[in-house]
């Protein structure tokens, strides 16, 4: 990067010398915008804050990616997985496959890719907590039961880790799905992707249910609460400060997303770099040109249509004769409507002169003017981002794909706004920028520049989150040594900078410091 790309985001050689209490990553499912993630856990490596993590969570390929890194694979490990060798298992697949690749080539590579680390490929959630001493979480949909299951080593310790994947890649809207045996009861559960009920599992390792503490125990729980539904209610209630998300957004989800904060806090996360000139990248101006013409038509709309019924209701007020349509062409004169103002309004000129010459000839104030919806301009905008940017490398896919894409945005949107209903989600969450990529974006249309593009994008985001944090709870490492106790509530870049550079002359008692800290955190 050059120095201006720099100027307002903290180096990893700074972060590195502060502390952040850090120990759970959820990871949200994401297709091709998996590469993103490499880029931020990149920045968790060399900031020292990995070394911490010890449970992993995910939906669908976002499990994909807990478990690679679960059984001991780095960032640039991760990173080739899907860059080359899941290219290479998909050299025969066509170019209108659903994005990354089919479930069957992620699981042939991941099953190779775990025997390799830990001699076996049926790994199960027990041995792989014994081995690498990392907690994994899988998150499945049981159909049978409506019900979200969390494979973890407390909850499915026998079940194999692949085999868990599986379900959580499969996905009920192209009728892929997975059945398991219910040895207990003795019936096959039908299982599908986490996706379908939480692709973005942010509470997982909230309260006490994932918890491997003594008196987290499930009989110790179970003997203490009355019944099912409170466990429900109750297992997840107690906010855990250590948890951080992964999410990807783009341009698209930016605009359904409801919380203002978590649009803000993306687009904070300045573009360091303006995206490589690539082919997916003239597809995003082009679309950006026509969402702004119809924008821009929405807009003059609303203009008009508040203009033009103020001059009805002056008119009305002055008590002016409106019988026949000849008198409405001259209403529509002294408004000096143009012909494309009349089409933008009513549609057609002859609908006009009928409703003008309606309200004025029941003038008593109970018939409104009825202008064309406004809401059309903008259902033809979303339905233009629609088809255009949403389904944009699948032209000419089966139909099939299309109706997968717009399930999964659906669910995606909406389980995201409520997440972030809490903003205390927000807060804990790196929201990685992808602009012109999306979810829907095919392997094939990646290009190397793109790949470089959502690595960078991971590492911003990654980098702001953690100056964020730095900002507002400065801890240095070695508080024993001459740490920094915090005198205001939000820090600077150069603050941070001179920190690390000034000899710090009094010595503060740790144990206060951290007391303090902790209030603060908690």
């Amino acid at each position: 990067m050059s120095s201006e790309e720099t100027a307002h985001m903290i180096t990893t050689s700074i972060l590195e010398q502060y502390q952040y209490p850090f120990e759970n990553v959820v990871f949200e499912g994401g297709d091709n915008k998996v590469l993103a993630y490499c880029g931020a856990v990149k920045v968790l490596e060399e900031s020292g804050v990995w070394k911490q993590i010890e449970r992993l969570a995910g939906s669908g390929t976002g499990a994909v990616v807990a478990a690679f890194l679960a059984v001991g694979y780095n960032s640039q490990q991760l990173k080739k997985m899907f860059q080359q060798d899941l290219q290479q298992l998909n050299s025969k697949c066509c170019s209108c496959c659903i994005p990354l690749s089919t479930n069957n080539s992620v699981l042939k590579l991941l099953s190779k890719k775990i025997k390799e680390s830990s001699g076996n490929k049926d790994l199960t959630f027990a041995q792989l907590y014994s081995r690498f001493k990392k907690e994994l979480c899988v998150v499945v949909a049981n159909l049978t039961r409506s019900d979200l299951e969390l494979h973890h080593v407390k909850t499915t310790p026998d079940l194999p880790v692949i085999q868990s994947v599986r379900m959580s890649l499969a996905n009920p809207v192209t009728n892929d799905m997975v059945k398991e045996r219910n040895k207990a009861l003795k019936v096959d559960d039908v299982m599908t992707g986490g996706g379908l009920l939480a692709n973005y599992p942010l509470h997982v390792f909230d309260g006490w249910w994932l918890s491997l503490q003594e008196d987290d125990s499930f009989m110790k729980r179970m003997t203490q609460l009355a019944d099912q539904q409170q466990i429900n209610r109750e297992r997840f209630n107690n906010f855990n400060n250590k948890t951080i998300g992964f999410i990807t957004i783009d341009d698209r989800t930016i605009e359904q997303m409801l919380s203002a904060k978590l649009v803000k806090n993306v687009n904070e996360v300045a573009m360091n770099k303006k995206p490589y000139d690539t082919q997916l990248f003239k597809n995003l101006l082009k679309i950006s040109n026509e969402r702004s013409k119809l924008s821009k038509q929405y807009k003059d709309f609303l203009s008009q249509a508040d203009t033009f019924t103020e001059f009805i209701k002056t008119k009305m007020n002055s008590k002016v004769r409106v019988s026949k349509q000849e008198d409405a062409v001259q209403i529509l004169k002294e408004a000096r409507l143009t012909d494309d103002d009349v089409k933008l309004l009513f549609g057609t000129k002859k609908e006009a002169l009928d409703q003008i010459v309606n309200v004025f000839n029941n003038n008593n104030n109970e018939q409104k003017i009825s202008l064309k919806d406004p809401l059309n301009l903008e259902r033809r905008r979303k339905h233009f981002e629609f088809v255009n940017y949403h389904m944009r490398d699948n032209q000419n896919a089966p139909s099939k794909i299309y109706q997968r894409q717009a399930v999964e945005n659906l669910l995606r949107v909406y389980q995201l706004n409520n997440i972030f209903e809490n903003e205390r989600n927000v807060d804990r969450t790196i929201m990685i920028n992808t602009k012109f990529i999306n979810s829907t974006t095919t392997r094939k249309s990646l290009k190397d520049q793109d790949r470089m593009f959502l690595d960078e994008q991971g590492q911003n985001a990654m980098k702001f989150f953690l100056e964020e944090q730095t900002r507002r709870r400065p801890l240095l490492k070695d508080v024993s040594n001459g740490g920094f106790a915090p005198e205001k509530d939000s820090y600077s870049h150069e603050d941070l900078k001179q920190f690390i550079d000034d000899d710090i002359s009094e010595v503060i008692d740790e144990k206060d410091y951290m007391e303090s800290y902790l209030e603060r955190v908690l």
